[in-house]
């Protein structure tokens, strides 16, 4: 059974750049920590609102079992920490 995740985030203006730069070229062993904790077409939008904050929109379909389980183990990745 898939399970579909979302979530939106404010990111602070002086981080944007860091935040594109770090996404901007996912390194593979992040990609393979993802694909193995279960997750599928993930995706992440930015946009500014009227507001004039800028918003991380994210959304993923979870098809493992044991979603804590999961995310704990690519909290603990080395790679996913760094």
């Amino acid at each position: 059974m898939v399970k579909r995740y979302g979530s939106v985030i404010k990111v602070k203006e002086e981080k944007l750049d860091e935040y594109k730069r770090l996404h901007a070229a996912v390194w593979p062993e992040i990609l393979q920590m993802i694909s193995e904790c279960n997750i599928r077409n993930y995706s992440i939008y930015h946009r500014q609102l009227d507001d004039g904050q800028h918003y991380l929109f994210s959304h993923f379909e979870y098809i493992g079992g044991d979603f804590e389980s999961d995310m704990a183990k690519m909290a603990a990745d080395p790679n996913t920490q760094r």
